[in-house]
């Protein structure tokens, strides 16, 4: 069916956990009442929202399997609205600094500059790099790409002499592209050297990517389009965590060019003088 093995084990141990409180009749009730049981299963055992997401999906994919039937579930309450963790330029430039490791600072470097997902960095390719034309493709999306720091490019070159990539960008011991977990374990020893508040994850620099964009002036749509979201809305929430030091704003008519003066104001004191 295509689940990941560890989608199996987890949805496993969520009904050997709960089926038996719930009674084995459960699934044949009809599908209100089934709704108001979860209910107040959920309500009683004060279960997370992604707790009941994993042992309704579990449920879903035990009926379909077994009975042939289809179910329609939802959780008890809907998702809270966390609030976001957003590293500062300072941070970003103390992170990929921790490690003394070239590869390492090259990888957080990259995820940052990129706005990348991990599922989007452990596919890049040496072929995705293109310096000349000073941009990053973004793996699985021809039409998404981002503009190359000329920092990352310049240490890029670098760590290509030395690292030689063949397949993937960032490669394992064996050639294999870099596994999750290695990118995960690399952030978090990184996060613990240089002392950033330890609730950042990974994902955290692709936001600081997007609040950065727009404290910068990109346009939002703009961020949106290098960011790959599927809604709009999803980018503009960002919109929130926008600095509000007001120091540096400039006043747009500092962009204007005055010094040459204008041709209505020289046409005006030609008639003062006459």
């Amino acid at each position: 069916l295509g689940y990941a093995p560890s989608t199996c084990a987890n949805y496993q141990a969520r009904l050997q956990a709960r089926f038996s409180a719930l009674g084995e009749g459960l699934i044949h009730l009809p599908m209100a009442d089934l709704q108001t049981r979860l209910d107040q299963y959920f309500q009683t055992q004060a279960c997370a929202f992604s707790t009941q997401k994993q042992y309704i999906s579990a449920l879903k994919l035990y009926v379909q399997l077994c009975h042939q039937k289809t179910l329609i579930l939802r959780p008890s309450r809907r998702r809270p609205n966390p609030q976001l963790l957003i590293l500062s330029r300072t941070e970003i430039r103390e992170l990929i600094h921790a490690l003394p490791n070239l590869k390492h600072q090259i990888l957080l470097a990259t995820l940052y500059s990129g706005g990348l997902r991990v599922s989007e960095i452990i596919q890049l390719c040496p072929e995705h790099i293109h310096g000349a034309q000073g941009y990053l493709q973004i793996p699985g999306n021809n039409s998404r790409r981002v503009p190359l720091s000329d920092w990352l490019w310049q240490q890029l070159q670098i760590y290509y002499r030395e690292y030689r990539p063949l397949t993937w960008l960032f490669e394992g011991r064996s050639g294999q592209a870099y596994a999750t977990t290695s990118i995960q374990r690399v952030f978090r020893q990184a996060l613990a050297a240089s002392g950033l508040p330890h609730a950042a994850t990974v994902h955290t620099l692709r936001h600081s990517f997007a609040v950065h964009l727009l404290e910068q002036g990109t346009d939002v749509y703009r961020v949106h389009q290098l960011m790959g979201h599927h809604a709009l809305r999803t980018t503009q929430r960002y919109l929130k965590y926008l600095s509000t030091d007001q120091t540096s704003v400039r006043n747009p008519l500092d962009w204007v060019d005055l010094s040459a003066g204008c041709g209505a104001c020289a046409k005006s004191k030609l008639s003062d003088r006459r």
